[in-house]
C-alpha cells in the first residue's frame, strides 16, 4: 500500500497495538517465539516459507488478522522493529522522492556520517520468500550491523 502522510500518521499510532498482537496472540497461536532478537527473524522466515510460495502471495494475502490487520503489514512492522532495536533509527516515510524505491512505504531511517540511510522492512519480508534461504532477514541485518560498525569506526573493509 502506498501511504499518504495521514495514513502514515495513523499507521504509527497503531504500531504498538499491531506489535503486541503479532508477538502475542498471533505468535502463540502458531507456536512462534517473536522476541525481537535477530534469531527470531529466522523463526518468522521459516514460518513464511512454509506458508507462501511466492513473495506476492504475502502481499496479496487479504485475510484479516487480529483487528483486521494484514499479514504483510504485521511482518514488515516486526522486521522493522527488530532492525530498529539493533541499528537505531526511526520510522519514516519518503514523500518527496517519487523515484525512490521506498517512496510512500513505511521505512526505517537512521543517520550516518554521510547522511540518512533507509531500510524498508516490508521488502525484506517479501524478499526472504523469494530467496528461500531461511536466514535471509537475519543475514541482511548482520551485514547492516557490520557496515554500521565500520562507519562508526571510520574504517571500511576492503
Amino acid at each position: 500500500m502506498a501511504y499518504t502522510q495521514a495514513d502514515f500518521d495513523e499507521w504509527i499510532f497503531f504500531l504498538s497495538d499491531k506489535l503486541d498482537y503479532f508477538t502475542g496472540a498471533f505468535a502463540a497461536e502458531r507456536g512462534l517465539t517473536l522476541d525481537y532478537t535477530p534469531e527470531s527473524l529466522d523463526v518468522l522466515e521459516h514460518w513464511l516459507l512454509g506458508k507462501y510460495e511466492k513473495s506476492m502471495d504475502l502481499v496479496e494475502d487479504k485475510e484479516p488478522y487480529g483487528y483486521d490487520y494484514r499479514l504483510a503489514d504485521l511482518c514488515g512492522i516486526y522486521v522493522g522493529e527488530v532492525y530498529r532495536r539493533q541499528l537505531g533509527g526511526t520510522w519514516y516515510m519518503i514523500l518527496d522522492q517519487p523515484k525512490n524505491a521506498y517512496y510512500k512505504l513505511p521505512s526505517l531511517r537512521y543517520e550516518t556520517r554521510t547522511g540518512p540511510y533507509y531500510i524498508c522492512p516490508l521488502t525484506l519480508a517479501t524478499a526472504c520468500i523469494q530467496r528461500k534461504r531461511g536466514d535471509y532477514m537475519r543475514w541482511v541485518l548482520g551485514n547492516y550491523i557490520e557496515e554500521k560498525k565500520q562507519r562508526e569506526s571510520g574504517k571500511r573493509e576492503p
